[in-house]
Order: structure tokens, then C-alpha cells, then sequence
């Protein structure tokens, strides 16, 4: 009997495939971990908590410690595990609904014949040459230059080289501790900078994650069928469903997921944006201090009349441009980028989808080339008619680019975030308030 000369391997696993297979709460305990590292090392390092005095700037205490800066302790301890969960989870959604829609019958061949092998899926999880070179550059490439470049610029190479006199306001950080101390050993600079490299790696990991994430999800276009020349397998709506989106409700549980992975993006840039505002202030010795004076103002502003001198300081105070940073700015741009491939995702993708379907099966409903379930030729083109083209719902596309602005906006004026931050928490006070009196005087009156 023939051996054969080289024995079967196993097939690889994909990086895309493992993500669709394993539990989501894996992605959730590795962010985890990766926070309480970070963590864990600046305890050790002992820039956890930390104050320094700024002499060019302000000469009060300021916060300045790796567990103050929220834009790192908050976002990898927190905020980066949850959107890797999100994530996950979204991509699993994903990969389900497209194995639905061959289950449902909805995917066929160009003769009209069933596909129920998940060969959409398949083409999604194998990829394209051109999503490789994609993800090498955006999720590789440009994450690791920008954070490590900026490691080596400004953190390594400054501790290892220059003295606390050429420090400014916003140097005086703990990624510089081992300047801000006039008798630090060269042992001491050197595990600070390696403690650096590990933030901004973590740094570059979070933005290679969400980069590729939404590479991913936008590569959806290139997989579902809408009516493109040269499409092998068509669409047609599930006219079995009794749900007004004729079988494409399958994308409503990862879109919603893909929208709450999109907004604790815009909570991350958004520390980002105010860290630097805090940096680059001169009277604020906690970021808590800093942020007071504009949630207050909120909460001003919703429970009593303001004058119109006071709302015209408030409206100058809010709009103020004159503290934005580079890093402040790229945050914004990167929202503003997060947010157009969220709607490029649901708008473009699923819902051109969901529109070349319906016109699919009216057109070959009218031709005879498809039969309806129940022979009910009437029945169907009834339902075709009233077919929800919308995958969301409850969430219309004009209140999602409403929100959509808010938060580009309130990324850019970071105080009017906090404003309305203010007027949140009191409407909500005050709601909570009515219902509680409300229910006292139901109890009493029976």
C-alpha cells in the first residue's frame, strides 16, 4: 500500500473564522487582561497616581498619573474589552445571517435554483486580495508607524535625552515621569519608556482592531448580491416571513451591534479629545475640575431660566475652537471616519441589498420565473409592495445621521458634550422625579 509522501494537515483557521466560531466573551477577557496589565505596570512603575507642577504653564498640582488620564486607563480597561466584545459579537451576527439567508431560500443562482450551501458566507470568510493589502496597510501598517513613531519621538527618546527644563504643559504626563523627577536613575527612564511602548502598542492594537472590523464589514458589499454585473447568485426576499423585511431582519441584531461598536468608538475618541483639552489648560488641577464648570452649566441651564447675557457667555464658551489638538483633531477625524463607514455599512450594503430584492421578485413574479410559497401570485406581490427596504426599524436613516452629526460635532466642541451632559442628568432627575409622585398619588388614591 502507498504512503503518501506528505501527510494531510489539518485545514487552517483563519483569523476571520476563528472570530466566527469563538465565544465572544473570549475577545472580552483578553481586552480585560490587556487593561489590567497596563495598569498593574504603571503600580509598579509608580506613575499610577501622580502630580507635578507645570512652571511654564501653571504653577498649581495637577493630576497627571497613568489612572488620571482616562483617555488610557478608562479606554483600555473598559471601553477597548466592551467594543472587542461588540465586535466579536457583530461579526458572529454577520456570518448567522448570511448562512440565513441560503437557509431561508433567498439566495439563488442565475436560473433561479436554491443555494442552500453558505457559499456567501464563504466567499465573505475567504476574503479578496484586495481586503488583504487593505488590512496590512490600515489595520497594520499605519496603526504601528503612527504609535510607535510617536513612542520614539516623543517619549523614548526624550527620556532618554533631555531634562525636565524642556518639558512643557502638556509633556508633563506620566508617559515623561522619569523627567518630571530631577533625581531619576537611567534604570528608571528606561522601564518608563518601556512602559510607554507598551501603551502605544496597546494604542496601535485598538486601532488596527476597529480598522479591521470595519474593512470587514464593508467588505460585505463586495458578497451580497445587488444586482452588479457580473453577480453569480441573486437575491429575492423571503415572501414566507411574516415580518415586513421579507427575511432581511436577520442583519438587525449586528447592525445594532455594529452602531453600539461605533459609538464606544466615539466615547474613546472623545476621551482622547478632552484629555488634551485638560493637557492644554492652565487653572484645572483634575480632569474631574476641569470638566465641572460645563456639566454644571447644564445643569444650570435645565433647571432655571438663563438671561440672555448668561446664554450669550454660554453660547461663546461653548463654540470656543482655541484649545483644539492635533491629537484632539484626529480623534475628530477618526469619529468622523467610524461613523461614515457605520452608515456606509447599513445604508449602502444591506438596504441596496434589500432594495435590488424586492425589484428581483417583482420582476420575476410579473414574468412567471417565481413561484410564490402558497401559489398566490396576488398575495405575494402584496407583500412585495408593503416590504420594509429598512433593516433598522426603529432607528430611520434621518434620526441616525441627526445623531450621527450631534456626535461629530460634540467630538470637535467637546463642551457641549458635557453641556448637554448636564441637561441629561437633570431632565432625567426631574422624569424620575414626576413618575415617583405620580406613583405616591395613584397609591394614595386607592
Amino acid at each position: 500500500m502507498a504512503v503518501p509522501r506528505h501527510p494531510q494537515r489539518p485545514p487552517r483557521v483563519g483569523l476571520l473564522e476563528a472570530v466566527c466560531t469563538m465565544p465572544a466573551y473570549y475577545a472580552l477577557l483578553g481586552g480585560i487582561l490587556l487593561g489590567v496589565i497596563l495598569i498593574g505596570a504603571s503600580i509598579v512603575l509608580q506613575n499610577a497616581t501622580w502630580t507635578a507642577k507645570a512652571p511654564t504653564f501653571a504653577n498649581i498640582d495637577r493630576q497627571v498619573g497613568y489612572m488620571a488620564a482616562l483617555n488610557w486607563s478608562v479606554t483600555f480597561l473598559l471601553l477597548f474589552p466592551v467594543i472587542l466584545y461588540l465586535m466579536a459579537n457583530t461579526i458572529q451576527g454577520l456570518f448567522n445571517a448570511l448562512n440565513r439567508l441560503h437557509a431561508r431560500g433567498m439566495v439563488r443562482s442565475q436560473n433561479m435554483k436554491v443555494v442552500k450551501e453558505p457559499l456567501l458566507t464563504a466567499r465573505w470568510i475567504r476574503g479578496a486580495p484586495t481586503r488583504a493589502w487593505l488590512l496590512i496597510i490600515l489595520a497594520g501598517v499605519i496603526p504601528l508607524g503612527l504609535s510607535l513613531g510617536e513612542w520614539f519621538t516623543n517619549n523614548f527618546l526624550r527620556l532618554m535625552h533631555e531634562s525636565s527644563d524642556q518639558l512643557s504643559q502638556t509633556d508633563y504626563d506620566w508617559g515623561l515621569a522619569g523627567l518630571m523627577q530631577a533625581d531619576a536613575s537611567f534604570t528608571y527612564r528606561l522601564a518608563n519608556a518601556l512602559f510607554d511602548l507598551l501603551t502605544f502598542s496597546s494604542q496601535a492594537l485598538l486601532i488596527g482592531s476597529l480598522m479591521t472590523f470595519f474593512v470587514v464589514a464593508l467588505d460585505l458589499g463586495r458578497v451580497i448580491p445587488s444586482g452588479r454585473p457580473g453577480d453569480r447568485y441573486v437575491l429575492i426576499p423571503d415572501l414566507k416571513s411574516k415580518d415586513h423585511r421579507l427575511g432581511f431582519q436577520e442583519f438587525t441584531n449586528p447592525l445594532e451591534q455594529l452602531l453600539a461598536v461605533a459609538l464606544v468608538a466615539y466615547l474613546i475618541c472623545y476621551l482622547v479629545r478632552l484629555e488634551n483639552a485638560y493637557m492644554a489648560s492652565t487653572g484645572s488641577s483634575s480632569i474631574g475640575d476641569f470638566v465641572t464648570s460645563d456639566i454644571l452649566a447644564g445643569v444650570t441651564a435645565a433647571a432655571q431660566e438663563l438671561s440672555l447675557a448668561e446664554f450669550s457667555d454660554a453660547l461663546v464658551r461653548l463654540f470656543s475652537l482655541h484649545d483644539i489638538q492635533v491629537r484632539g483633531a484626529l480623534a475628530w477625524l477618526s469619529s468622523v471616519l467610524i461613523a461614515v463607514f457605520s452608515l456606509a455599512t447599513v445604508v449602502i450594503n444591506i438596504r441596496g441589498a434589500a432594495l435590488c430584492a424586492k425589484n428581483n421578485a417583482i420582476k420575476w413574479l410579473e414574468d412567471n420565473s417565481l413561484q410564490p410559497p402558497d401559489g398566490d401570485r396576488a398575495a405575494a406581490r402584496q407583500k412585495l409592495d408593503a416590504m420594509v427596504i429598512w433593516p433598522l426599524g426603529y432607528l430611520q436613516l434621518n434620526k441616525l445621521m441627526f445623531w450621527v452629526s450631534i456626535a461629530v460635532t460634540t467630538l470637535l466642541l467637546y463642551r457641549i458634550g458635557l453641556f448637554m451632559a448636564g441637561i441629561v442628568a437633570v431632565s432625567i432627575f426631574f422624569r424620575l422625579a414626576k413618575q415617583e409622585v405620580e406613583i405616591d398619588r395613584d397609591v394614595a388614591g386607592s
